[in-house]
């Protein structure tokens, strides 16, 4: 009896982590290029999720520059942001999509 309670515990635990995870069909498709990047850098999405907004985050999590409703592609410059490793955070109505980019100075 014992060892059916935990079985159940364990599948119950399991659906809800898939449920977390999400489907295939959900997931939202990016690309972002050229990276790295001195001038700007193009971001592309598929057209069937709503892109609420789009963060560039240095490594320490400060926002440097926010972009709400943004337009598809967003293009973003970056010749007068300094050199380094940036975060790029893509909301949706349901996900956080996080994405490396490689900002070499240009100034």
């Amino acid at each position: 009896m014992v060892a059916t309670a935990i079985f159940a515990t364990i599948s119950i635990n399991l659906q809800a982590q898939e449920d977390l995870v999400g489907s295939g069909d959900r997931s939202v498709t990016t690309d972002y290029y050229p990276n790295p990047t001195s001038d700007g850098i193009t971001v592309v999405y598929d057209s069937f999720h709503t892109i609420n907004q789009v963060r560039l985050n240095n490594l320490f999590g400060q926002t440097i520059k926010v972009w709400r409703n943004p337009n598809n592609p967003l293009y973003i410059p970056t010749n007068s942001i300094q050199g380094g490793i940036y975060m790029l955070q893509i909301y949706t109505e349901d996900q956080i999509i996080s994405r490396k980019i490689v900002i070499n100075s240009a100034l």
